[in-house]
């Protein structure tokens, strides 16, 4: 994707979360468990401190995020997080896409990477507040595609290495994105659990039916599959088929 895509993304999830955490920051957000809408605006408020540092600082190694001042309590947290996204998306604009940018878990990365996973970091994070507050979630009705899909590309990319420990599924998942088809297949190998997406297809002409897939397949619009995929949303029992057996294991796997 265009990396001013991402960074658009960014500014304008961003929004959203700041005018959330103005008006109900002690709203609880299910999707992160005892958690509040003051807390996610911390959490994102402290990443892009920390991301911005990195990127800045051309950094070869992790920067300590201990070593970061904290962002404040009470309303003063709403204007500091819209400052620390703008600051971070500056930094973000002005980098060469391969210009080192710190470390992320146990890998050193470059600020191309981080302009993808704060993009999809603020769009999840903006579907928690959005349900926290009881209102729509803009990302089932009002976000590019593309980005979608690349959000489930990013998070079974990544993350899956991190799996929360549980059942080990016997069986693979399928998320089909309903609508063009496009499919991504979760599977353990050797121990751990992998990924792929298959190439989009026309829907209609069977290659994605999912009684023809062997193990647990999900139909569902992509937003869901996305949210699914972040372990916030459960599929409605008439978007499963296949081996409905297998995916409570894959369920209690995808959380982070």
């Amino acid at each position: 994707m265009d990396p001013s895509r991402y960074l658009a993304s960014i500014e304008q999830d961003t929004a959203a979360v700041c005018a959330a955490l103005a008006v109900r920051p002690d709203a609880p957000v299910p999707g992160c468990p005892g958690w509040d809408v003051a807390k996610v605006g911390l959490h994102l408020g402290m990443i892009y401190t920390w991301v911005e540092a990195q990127v800045r600082q051309r950094a070869t190694e992790p920067v300590d995020m201990r070593s970061l001042p904290r962002g404040p309590d009470g309303p003063d947290r709403v204007p500091w997080l819209a400052e620390r996204a703008t600051a971070m998306v500056d930094a973000l604009a002005a980098a060469g896409g391969d210009a080192p940018a710190g470390g992320w878990r146990k890998e050193l990365v470059t600020a191309s990477f981080w302009r993808r996973r704060m993009a999809h970091e603020t769009l999840v994070h903006r579907a928690d507040v959005d349900e926290a507050l009881g209102a729509p979630v803009a990302l089932d009705t009002e976000v590019d595609p593309i980005l979608v899909a690349d959000g489930i590309d990013e998070v079974l990319g990544i993350f899956l290495p991190y799996a929360k420990d549980g059942a080990e599924p016997v069986a693979p998942l399928h998320l089909v994105a309903s609508g063009d088809g496009a499919r991504w297949t979760v599977e353990t190998t050797d121990g751990g659990l992998r990924s792929h997406r298959s190439e989009d297809a026309d829907p209609t002409a069977g290659a994605h039916d999912p009684t023809e897939l062997a193990g647990v397949t999900v139909t569902a619009p992509a937003p869901s599959l996305l949210l699914l995929a972040w372990g916030r949303r459960q599929p409605a029992p008439d978007q499963v088929s296949g081996d409905l057996d297998a995916l409570p294991a894959w369920l209690e796997r995808l959380h982070w």
